[in-house]
C-alpha cells in the first residue's frame, strides 16, 4: 500500500508545482490547445479577456491541464496544455501494479484485493479563479455522530416494594 501513498505524493507535487507555472504562464503557446465549447446560457455575459482556470482532464488516453477560458455569445473557449509529466505518472503507477500482480501470480499467491485504496481519502474541491459564483465541495469525510430523538419521560425505574 506504500507505493499508493508515493505515486499521490508525487501527483500533489506535480500538480502544485504545475499550477505555479500556469499562474506565471511559464509555458510555451505553441503547445496550447483551444477548445470550443458552444454553450447556451440566458443572461450570460461575453468576456473580452481570458480567465484563469485550474483543471485537467482526460481525452483518448492524454492529459489535459486547464489555462484559461473566456465566454463569447455562445461559446466557451478553453485553452489548455497537454501534461506529459502526468501521464508518465499515470503510466508508471499502471506499470508498477501490473509487475506487482504478475510477481504475486508467479508465487502462487493470490495476491490480497486492493483494499488500501479504498481507505484513503482523497479530498475533492472545485475552486474558481475568478470572482463571482463560487462552491466548494469537500468529500473529505462525514460525521457519524448519532443524536437520539426520543427521551424516555421516566429515567429510572419504579421502586418494587414486596
Amino acid at each position: 500500500m506504500g507505493y499508493y501513498f508515493l505515486f499521490y505524493g508525487l501527483r500533489y507535487n506535480h500538480k502544485k508545482e504545475m499550477i505555479r507555472k500556469l499562474d506565471a504562464e511559464e509555458y510555451s503557446t505553441m503547445e496550447s490547445v483551444v477548445i470550443k465549447i458552444p454553450l447556451s446560457i440566458p443572461y450570460a455575459s461575453s468576456t473580452e479577456d481570458f480567465e484563469r482556470v485550474n483543471g485537467e482532464f482526460e481525452y483518448q488516453g492524454e492529459v489535459y491541464r486547464m489555462v484559461k477560458q473566456r465566454l463569447s455569445h455562445d461559446t466557451l473557449f478553453v485553452v489548455c496544455i497537454k501534461d506529459h509529466h502526468q501521464k508518465k505518472l499515470d503510466l508508471a503507477e499502471a506499470s508498477f501494479v501490473k509487475k506487482q500482480v504478475s510477481e504475486s501470480s508467479d508465487d502462487h499467491v493470490s495476491p490480497l484485493p486492493p483494499v488500501g485504496k479504498d481507505y484513503v481519502i482523497y479530498i475533492f474541491s472545485i475552486t474558481g479563479i475568478s470572482s463571482g459564483w463560487q462552491r466548494t465541495v469537500d468529500t473529505s469525510g462525514f460525521s457519524a455522530a448519532f443524536i437520539a430523538s426520543f427521551y424516555p419521560s421516566i429515567f429510572l425505574p419504579p421502586d418494587v416494594q414486596g
